[in-house]
């Protein structure tokens, strides 16, 4: 497992934006012109610098976490990357670190679901992959949710590099197309390949349609040390089974504060939605 926390290294990591400028209206006096041209630099100024501050605050509670991590304060530094999350700075970097945090506090459901959000946001990453294959193995297999091979394949990718992928896909058939249209001597397709590359660009977008749909399920993790299953929605409900800390589950519907999910083995039940950490 990679017990070492991650840096905010780029703008990517820290979740920044980038800064848009209202244009102002112009006169048909120089005067006014200067006056306007003055107002946009002077907007510009106070959101670039307003940016600076909000990154530089960012960056010092990302280090304070850190630091707690650092001092074997395991769920001070969990609330503090927690916050961090709150002000809308989610990031891969965030995430992973967060994850890393509430396992060394002993909750390994809290580091699944963070590791697996991490996840999304990249799915090829080693570090990642390693410390939810760590976690998931403190956890036991019978408690983790099997994937299929579609979406074992499907999460090689993000649902939005799937989209990008299918648009260069689309494109690239219509720019062909039109390429032989217009130059048909430079470039000669036969209806075969005219077809596989209609039907290798329908493919795309199947498959980043089928990505995106796979990805809206909601998934939950248990959180509890123990979670009970029952039977229906209720509290009075019959008990069919219970569920470590860590479970993988899909959920299926959800009934107040209940929900009904379905884990690795296929049994079903309804779990207290408190028990569960989702994964929208």
């Amino acid at each position: 497992m990679q017990n070492g926390l991650r840096a905010m290294m780029d703008d990517h990591r820290l979740g920044g934006g980038t800064v848009g400028a209202s244009g102002a209206r112009a006169t048909g006096v120089a005067r006014s012109s200067g006056l306007g041209w003055w107002a946009l630099m002077v907007l510009c100024w106070s959101l670039a610098t307003g940016m600076v501050a909000g990154a530089a605050e960012v960056g010092e509670a990302f280090d304070g976490a850190a630091r707690l991590y650092e001092q074997g304060k395991y769920r001070e530094a969990a609330a503090a990357y927690e916050q961090l999350i709150a002000r809308s700075n989610a990031t891969v970097s965030v995430w992973f670190n967060l994850g890393n945090a509430w396992f060394k506090a002993g909750e390994k459901g809290r580091a699944i679901a963070c590791y697996r959000r991490a996840e999304r946001l990249a799915p090829r990453d080693p570090e990642i992959s390693a410390n939810l294959a760590w976690a998931r193995a403190k956890v036991g297999t019978a408690a983790t949710l099997q994937v299929a091979f579609v979406d074992r394949f499907l999460r090689l990718l993000t649902p939005n590099e799937w989209a990008a992928a299918a648009i260069v896909g689309v494109w690239g058939w219509f720019v062909l197309m039109m390429a032989r249209e217009w130059a048909p001597k430079f470039l000669t397709l036969s209806n075969a390949a005219s077809g596989l590359l209609a039907a290798g660009a329908a493919l795309m977008l199947l498959v980043a349609y089928t990505a995106k749909v796979r990805n809206a399920r909601v998934n939950a993790v248990v959180i509890a040390s123990e979670a009970t299953v029952r039977f229906g929605p209720l509290e009075e409900a019959q008990s069919a089974f219970t569920l470590p800390d860590g479970s993988e589950l899909l959920v299926t519907d959800r009934k107040g504060a209940w929900m009904e999910v379905r884990d690795g083995m296929g049994r079903r039940g309804w779990v207290a939605v408190r028990n569960l950490a989702t994964l929208p």
